[in-house]
């Protein structure tokens, strides 16, 4: 859900790829198509990944997310990134 921040809102985006199509620029394009068509209504995008999980780390670095903290969720410790629009 958007929550608004001023007159703009922070989203969160979150993706899952089927293991045939990693590593092929599909989710880093995805993601950069999201961003460029939401940068109008919102400032901030979060997303969230498992601190094991180092390509979905990779493929947020990539398209401009920073790490912002680590969280304990459902007994899981999770990364929280973000990236300003």
């Amino acid at each position: 859900m958007p929550v608004k921040n001023n007159n703009k809102k922070t989203g969160e985006i979150g993706f899952i790829l089927n293991q045939n199509y990693w590593y092929r620029g599909y989710m880093s394009k995805a993601i950069r198509e999201i961003c460029s068509h939401v940068k109008e209504d919102y400032s901030h995008i979060k997303a969230i990944t498992l601190v094991d999980n180092i390509a979905s780390k990779k493929v947020l670095e990539r398209n401009d997310f920073y790490f912002s903290e680590t969280i304990m969720d459902n007994d899981e410790e999770k990364n929280i990134f973000l990236r300003n629009l």
